[in-house]
């Protein structure tokens, strides 16, 4: 009988994956609209800050939901401490939105000093570039929830990959529970309780510079986190899968007396394990 944990952990990834795919199409549609000129710079920051703030307020609401459901179906008898989720920051919005507005207004002074082509292929490198972050701020919001929630709880949480995960993501797997850097920082006035009993986190979230392995992410990945509560969920063809490859990179790593360390770990899993790196996830 399939697991109803698993089948819920992979529901609810797939559902965040559409959510963040959602919000990055808008912003690409967004960026051809400013880009045209048929939207001012003042249009296209309200009106990407609006975007942003529906990606993050809809990939919480998914992962309150979440955390209860799949908490109910892990450990029902035990006493939960209320989801965390993080309140948006619509600074980081804006900031990007500068950057991008700065960088092609520098862009276009060259226009006509580059080929259509190299100039196209330029604007294309900006404008992914502020898509990519959209849908990842979107997927962080609720990795976020969970993990804060975890620490809130008293527990740890792990990785979850998606089908295909590149070779970091499935290292990162393997390890079978993480405690996020904000776990020790919980202090009265970090928090205020909205309707429903969940909590949200006001304090501020680590830089990614001061992110801890396992909280991080690169700007297409799919995966999912779980909390660790209950038996934890079971073993997948998937996960058996990353393992493998994992003790595979170690021992050569060992038989070459290299340290056992990403930078070590990660080719072997590439070029001999069949992992590629950074691939696009499906929705």
């Amino acid at each position: 009988m399939p697991s109803p944990a698993l089948a819920l952990v992979d529901t609810h990834r797939l559902a965040q994956v559409r959510n963040a795919s959602s919000a990055a199409a808008l912003t690409d549609r967004l960026v051809n609209l400013y880009w045209s000129g048929q939207i001012n710079r003042d249009e296209f920051f309200a009106s990407l800050v609006a975007v942003d703030k529906i990606g993050w307020s809809t990939s919480n609401n998914l992962a309150v939901a979440y955390i209860k459901e799949y908490r109910a179906i892990q450990d029902p008898l035990s006493r939960h401490e209320p989801p965390v989720t993080v309140g948006y920051n619509s600074g980081m919005t804006v900031g990007r939105a500068s950057w991008f507005v700065k960088e092609t207004e520098r862009l276009a002074a060259k226009r006509d000093l580059l080929e259509p082509a190299i100039f196209t292929e330029a604007f294309r490198k900006l404008a992914n570039r502020l898509i990519d972050k959209t849908y990842a701020d979107a997927m962080s919001a609720f990795r976020s929830a969970v993990r804060i929630s975890a620490d809130y709880n008293g527990k740890t949480y792990r990785r979850v990959t998606g089908p295909n995960p590149c070779a970091f993501c499935a290292m990162l797997s393997t390890k079978e529970d993480y405690v996020s850097a904000e776990a020790a920082g919980f202090v009265v006035g970090k928090f205020h309780t909205v309707a429903g009993g969940t909590r949200v986190y006001n304090g501020r979230l680590a830089g990614a510079r001061k992110r801890r392995i396992g909280e991080k992410f690169h700007d297409h990945c799919g995966c999912s986190v779980v909390e660790n509560v209950g038996d934890g969920l079971p073993m997948t063809p998937q996960l058996q899968r990353s393992l493998d490859a994992y003790e595979a990179a170690a021992a050569q790593c060992r038989k070459e007396g290299k340290p056992i360390t990403q930078k070590n770990v990660l080719p072997i899993m590439r070029k001999h394990e069949g992992f590629s790196d950074s691939a696009k996830p499906a929705a």
